[in-house]
């Protein structure tokens, strides 16, 4: 049963970058704010599925907090997006928050969970993570914002698959991810 709740999760996601795609490019054409609008929209929409649904929220409150770290392992993607801005394709600006941020968070993230650590040495770590994270993430966000206010042409490979997939999938499941560390990390706390 957690297998399926967690694909329907997954779908969730994957719809919403279907939708950001779309059949011609639709995140190209969307205004920059209904970019971000649409990022946001996704992760508050994975947040909100596994807190208002009994059995999701049940599930996620079962995982072990070295669970919820493993799938940021995704956010190794940022090296293929230095490799993009290498070719060409994506501004300096964006790779320094995207691309570099996002591999090493990636980096950090599977040592944490995969060590052997003391439970409250792994709980510190993990609280800085998700709070280097979260600081990430909101420079992805705000640089996305930017970059698409002065010069939308820039992030156009974004709007094609394989990138499409890092501002409609990616982002908001690492945005989601890091929410839920960074709750059940304090909340361990408290």
């Amino acid at each position: 049963m957690p297998v399926a709740l967690l694909v329907r999760l997954l779908l969730w996601l994957w719809l919403g970058g279907a939708l950001a795609l779309g059949h011609h490019g639709l995140w190209g054409r969307l205004p920059p704010f209904g970019q971000l609008a649409l990022v946001l929209a996704l992760a508050a929409g994975a947040f909100s599925l596994l807190r208002r649904i009994p059995a999701l929220a049940r599930w996620q409150e079962a995982l072990d907090e070295r669970i919820l770290l493993l799938p940021h392992g995704i956010r190794l993607a940022g090296i293929y997006l230095v490799v993009r801005h290498l070719e060409g394709d994506l501004p300096r600006a964006f790779i320094l928050a995207a691309g570099l941020g996002e591999a090493c968070l990636a980096a950090l993230a599977l040592p944490l969970a995969l060590a052997p650590l003391a439970d409250d040495a792994r709980a510190r770590a993990t609280r800085i993570w998700a709070v280097a994270s979260l600081v990430n993430l909101g420079l992805i966000l705000v640089t996305l914002l930017r970059l698409n206010l002065q010069a939308p042409l820039q992030l156009r490979a974004l709007a094609e698959l394989p990138l499409s997939l890092f501002p409609t999938l990616v982002v908001p499941l690492a945005l989601t991810g890091s929410v839920l560390v960074l709750q059940r990390a304090f909340r361990a706390r408290g």
